[in-house]
């Protein structure tokens, strides 16, 4: 009949505020209530509602949630509605994985769907199922990987880091371009700029490499020019022998790229993900290779900056590395356009929008024989 799915407003507040708050609905074919009815919209709990690991407080929001109780319908055929969230932005994928529309006596506030089953009349859900166990070793549902994307990943109290993996691919991967465009800009055919670039190609490894790992291009006592918090994670995974040990995890865990490639890997094994699921998890694990393949060109650019004596990095040839580095950042961040296939590599950028469009729900008729 449509679909729903989670928005991200991006008015992040603490923890998983401001991520999957809000939701859109769009429908086709759908008549319009009775005189005296109207649809009303649940977003509603996990089928299974056993307690797993959640390393954030318990959510403030407590499903079912009345997100309306007059779905309009325009021109007697078709819904498009926008919850707008709450006030405080609250995460609603953090308490909801499925939706139901039931029809019911016009102008109530029930505080939960009726048991009457005649009144269900649309239902979608999220993938609920465990997944067999793969290489990774882990037994979980779909549900789960995808809030790993969103907000809920591994070891959040040690790392202090709060959002989900694609938001700090994104943020950390905008951080490193807008450090590149400064660099250049800052270029001069002098030396007068060379403080401040030192300390903007210093800032381009901590976010590549992370805090743990930055040591390995810059020598001992290098000052953190990155946020200290965003950069306690690399982006790119430096040591490949340390991914998946579990003593490493809380410490040194793989770079977020690798790390959000996994999850989506995972969810595209869910026995009930979706075909658009299968789908989009695919396309962004090849868009995060490109970004990867274009991160390593960075990191090798920034790195011979970095070690670059201030009247080196004045030469014209340190321009060359310098156009270069911003254009493999950019790359990474918007993508490229192939001139041989005149297709585009997708970046960053499509891969942040195709991660919100994830945690998508297939709304149908058939809604099941129990909440």
């Amino acid at each position: 009949m449509g679909h729903a799915f989670y928005v991200s407003s991006g008015q992040l507040g603490d923890r998983e505020r401001g991520i999957a708050d809000q939701v859109q609905v769009d429908l086709q074919h759908v008549q319009a209530p009775p005189p005296g009815k109207s649809y009303y919209l649940w977003l509603l709990a996990d089928k299974d509602t056993t307690p797993v690991q959640d390393l954030l407080p318990p959510a403030p929001i407590h499903p079912p949630i009345l997100l309306t109780n007059n779905l309009p319908v325009q021109q007697n055929v078709s819904v498009h509605y926008e919850y707008l969230g709450d006030a405080q932005h609250n995460n609603l994928l953090s308490a909801t994985s499925r939706l139901l529309i039931t029809l019911e006596a016009a102008g109530k506030s029930p505080v939960s769907p009726s048991t009457d089953r005649s009144t269900w009349v649309y239902y979608a859900e999220l993938p609920q199922a465990l997944i067999p166990k793969g290489s990774s070793g882990l037994s979980l549902r779909g549900l789960d990987h995808i809030r790993h994307l969103y907000y809920n990943e591994n070891h959040l109290p040690v790392l202090a880091l709060y959002g989900g993996l694609d938001i700090w691919v994104f943020r950390n991967t905008e951080k490193i371009l807008e450090s590149s465009t400064s660099a250049r800009d800052d270029f001069d055919g002098t030396t007068k700029g060379y403080g401040t670039m030192h300390s903007l190609f210093t800032s381009i490894l901590d976010y590549l490499d992370g805090i743990a790992n930055v040591h390995v291009d810059v020598p001992p006592g290098t000052p953190i020019t990155a946020d200290a918090t965003f950069a306690k994670v690399a982006l790119l995974t430096v040591d490949p022998t340390r991914q998946g040990v579990p003593k490493y995890l809380d410490t040194d865990p793989p770079g977020d790229i690798d790390h959000l490639a996994l999850h989506l890997s995972e969810l595209n094994r869910a026995p009930d993900a979706t075909p658009q699921m299968h789908t989009l998890s695919q396309e962004i694990v090849v868009a995060l290779g490109n970004v990867k393949g274009w991160l390593q060109q960075v990191r090798t650019d920034a790195k011979k900056l970095f070690n670059m004596t201030p009247n080196q990095l004045a030469q014209p040839v340190a321009l060359d590395v310098l156009d270069d580095l911003v254009t493999q950042a950019t790359y990474a961040y918007i993508g490229q356009l192939d001139p041989i296939t005149n297709t585009v590599k997708l970046g960053v950028l499509q891969v942040h929008y195709d991660v919100q469009k994830i945690a998508t729900f297939d709304i149908s008729k058939n809604v099941p024989k129990s909440l």
